[in-house]
């Protein structure tokens, strides 16, 4: 009877593995994505065709420009779930990039790019820098419907906001934090103004200069 059981036991472990092979074989894996407004699910479905591992899936996702982190959850047997955490765009960046709203700089195709963004046209090395600009002026200047804006940089060094209508203000290089508090003080009384100006110079240490041509 021993005997006869160690010689069955091998063949019942190979057919319990040739079973649970055969069953995923067969089985499909559905899986439930959310939260991924951007993703080409045509093209992942073509790409990942074959692909039964969740965790390649999951790969493949991550690496999409829009995602930011990714939760995988696997309901049973047939049914994955994923939850998509995209970035949000803050701003488009000089050579085609877009910051996102945590400083994150991603690339996707320009088709899905908001053409409504502040544009920010300066080095990497200063993007948060230039993302300080946009917290601090963004809703003082939505308010006064000067927006969208674009920030760079002189080769004087001196940050330029570059406004709507061809204004803009110059903030120089040193106590900018001041300045752009001067900035935001004035800015309902400027653009409610009648008289026409074109640029607003903040690098004097308690004044400004108002010229009415642009840069």
């Amino acid at each position: 009877m021993v005997i006869l059981m160690l010689r069955v036991f091998p063949l019942l472990i190979g057919l319990l593995i040739f079973l649970y092979h055969a069953i995923e074989d067969t089985s499909r894996t559905d899986y439930f994505i959310s939260g991924a407004q951007h993703l080409d699910i045509t093209k992942m479905n073509q790409e990942l065709n074959r692909t039964k591992d969740s965790l390649t899936v999951a790969r493949w996702i991550k690496n999409s420009p829009w995602t930011n982190h990714l939760t995988l959850m696997r309901q049973d047997f047939n049914n994955v779930f994923i939850e998509v955490k995209e970035h949000r765009p803050r701003a488009i960046w000089r050579f085609g990039g877009v910051i996102s709203d945590e400083g994150a700089l991603f690339f996707p195709n320009a088709s899905d790019i908001p053409k409504d963004l502040p544009v920010i046209d300066a080095p990497v090395s200063q993007l948060e820098q230039s993302t300080w600009f946009l917290d601090e002026l963004e809703e003082d200047l939505k308010r006064v419907q000067l927006w969208p804006i674009r920030i760079y940089q002189q080769r004087s060094a001196d940050w330029i906001v570059e406004l709507p209508n061809h204004r803009s203000f110059i903030f120089g290089t040193n106590d900018l934090d001041n300045r752009v508090k001067v900035c935001k003080k004035i800015l309902t009384k400027l653009t409610l103004s009648n008289k026409r100006w074109g640029r607003v110079d903040f690098r004097y240490p308690k004044a400004f200069a108002i010229s009415k041509n642009p840069l």
